[in-house]
């Protein structure tokens, strides 16, 4: 996932001088930060099922464009051969 790291230390640190005491301030940064462990790995699965479905779509279409042109030469053939 591109963007800024998170530093936990950093951000509990501005918490603390923000008149949060220092447990606060770290059960926050560490909520913080495994919720943003949680949103990259929901978001690198994501990712895999796009990379999925677009593979799968793109069977359907290949498959599809094949039986199409067998079914138009078959038809040629008939019409050609009666």
């Amino acid at each position: 996932m591109a963007g800024a790291r998170f530093n936990p230390l950093t951000y509990a640190n501005s918490l603390e001088a923000a008149d949060f005491n220092r447990a606060q301030a770290e059960a926050l940064a560490q909520g913080f930060a495994d919720l943003r462990s949680d949103i990259q790995e929901m978001d690198a699965r994501l990712r895999k099922e796009i990379v999925d479905s677009k593979i799968e779509m793109i069977r359907w279409i290949v498959g599809v464009w094949m039986l199409q042109t067998a079914t138009t030469f078959t038809i040629v053939k008939l019409v050609a051969g009666s």
